[in-house]
């Protein structure tokens, strides 16, 4: 995992048929291995024992996944700020107002919005 970590805030649009994301945010987010190791799934040797699931990206116009990126759910920001805030004994404020923005974003579908980290 690398130094620094950039989230995208994406909503679910449909063309022709086929789901596509268009971003609606980005974000840069401050060093914190703590947070990225939550975001990146709680990596371990047990992947049962993972916070959230793993599911890899492509870059834009990459012909293969980047181990490095994941995507996630509103309900599963709001599961690693809670985690991290319990590990942490303090919030992470901006995971916090991501899930919120997200939520308001979905509406009536959860699924709607997803949060891309991608770790450089």
């Amino acid at each position: 995992m690398g130094t620094d970590a950039t989230v995208r805030l994406e909503i679910e649009t449909t063309r022709a048929g086929a789901a596509t994301y268009l971003v609606w945010a980005e974000i840069h987010l401050k060093r914190d291995y703590v947070l990225f190791d939550l975001l990146a799934g709680g990596r371990s040797s047990d992947p049962t024992l993972a916070v959230v699931p793993v599911r890899p990206l492509r870059w834009p116009g990459a012909d293969q996944v980047d181990p490095a990126s994941t995507w996630l759910l509103a309900h599963e920001v709001e599961h690693v700020a809670d985690v991290y805030a319990q590990r942490q004994q303090r919030e992470s404020v901006e995971l916090r107002a991501i899930a919120a923005a997200m939520h308001t974003l979905n509406g009536d579908h959860p699924k709607r919005t997803r949060l891309t980290v991608w770790f450089f």
